[in-house]
């Protein structure tokens, strides 16, 4: 953590016209303990205190941003978004050219180019951004009319993205193991065996799936790699705090594009036809 939670309550302190008045750091009040040492869940902000986003790179402009466009981002942090982890990237991007598709309506992505400007810069500074995670907010915009005019016409692009995370309930029954092998270190799921509990929620839960590259981040509420292992080996029942990770068409049924293949039609017949295709733009 970049500063103490504590020192920069009052920085922190979002202003709110519903007459609730002041609140404090949103990471206080949603992490239960600031200092640590409870095991509980950190927030959905990375576990990092809300004042401490990333800071600016070196040249970039200090731009102050009207009341109106900076609330959302505010409420956001002081709320947490439910289901979802929030971090930020910097691009310049002088060629207007980002190397991602994305669907318009939801601002999800859809695609990222290979060895474009995005993924330079995910590689550069060991974040990621794959297929199902969303663009949040644009320079502090989140309007999606704002944000995809941020995203054509600005050459210095703050994007906050933000990344799907599951609770998954697991049950243990006799004769099945987890079915997962992990990094010792990150807890990445590195193998998931076809016989498996897990397998078994994949099947049941097929938009909430647990694939290869996928971070494990809490067992049951806690963190600590050591004791979330402990917990495992401990529990009947387990719920597993999963964080989306970078995926791979082969290794992922669901393929880099994040879509279930189509149903088998074995006997020729046809079904009902596919929705239609969600319109998207490359940017």
């Amino acid at each position: 953590m970049a500063r103490d939670c504590q020192d920069a309550r009052a920085e922190a302190e979002v202003q709110t016209k519903t007459g609730s008045g002041s609140r404090p750091c949103p990471c206080c009040r949603c992490r239960g303990d600031p200092a640590g040492g409870t095991g509980e869940l950190p927030s959905l902000m990375g576990g990092k205190c809300c004042t401490d986003r990333k800071p600016r790179p070196q040249g970039w402009r200090e731009k102050p941003l009207p009341n109106k466009m900076g609330a959302s981002l505010r409420q956001a942090w002081a709320e947490g978004v439910s289901g979802q982890a929030l971090f930020v990237v910097y691009l310049d991007n002088e060629d207007k050219s980002i190397g991602i598709e994305l669907e318009t309506d939801s601002l999800e992505i859809k695609a990222v180019t290979p060895g474009g400007l995005l993924e330079k810069y995910c590689e550069q500074e060991n974040e990621f951004v794959c297929p199902g995670d969303k663009i949040y907010s644009v320079n502090d915009f989140t309007d999606k009319t704002d944000v995809i005019r941020q995203l054509k016409e600005e050459s210095q692009l703050e994007i906050m993205f933000s990344k799907l995370i599951v609770d998954a309930k697991i049950i243990k029954k006799p004769g099945k193991k987890l079915g997962a092998a992990t990094d010792t270190e990150t807890f990445t799921i590195l193998k998931i065996a076809d016989e498996s509990l897990i397998a078994d929620w994949n099947k049941q839960n097929p938009k909430e799936r647990i694939c290869i590259g996928d971070r494990v981040i809490a067992v049951n509420g806690i963190v600590d790699n050591e004791k979330a292992k402990q917990e495992i080996g401990s529990k009947e029942e387990l719920l597993l705090r999963v964080m989306r990770g970078p995926r791979r068409a082969e290794q992922d049924p669901m393929g880099a594009s994040g879509k279930l293949p189509p149903p088998k039609d074995p006997d020729g017949k046809g079904g009902k036809p596919p929705p239609p295709e969600k319109p998207t733009m490359k940017l």
